[in-house]
């Protein structure tokens, strides 16, 4: 979740709680919320200008983000390249 102007409450649980201001955004998993941390919203919202963006992030995180967008199979044959980090 991106904040991108003035700020938020969220909780995932009653003891789960920050508070996200312009800027700054936080993860929402099973395991509760993540750090919040410095957001870079032109990246995070690429989307609505439909774009995707990556920076560092392994390259099975990229490939199961494009599943999602685009119709046809990429199949990563082997393991671990899954984990080799990407930016484009």
């Amino acid at each position: 979740m991106i904040v991108t102007e003035s700020k938020i409450a969220v909780s995932a649980r009653d003891d789960d709680k920050a508070i996200v201001a312009a800027g700054q955004g936080v993860r929402l998993t099973e395991a509760g919320l993540g750090a919040v941390t410095d957001s870079v919203a032109s990246t995070a919202l690429a989307w609505r200008r439909s774009r995707l963006v990556f920076n560092n992030r392994p390259l099975g995180e990229m490939h199961a983000e494009l599943e999602t967008h685009r119709r046809g199979r990429i199949v990563i044959l082997d393991d671990a390249v899954g984990s080799i980090p990407v930016t484009g």
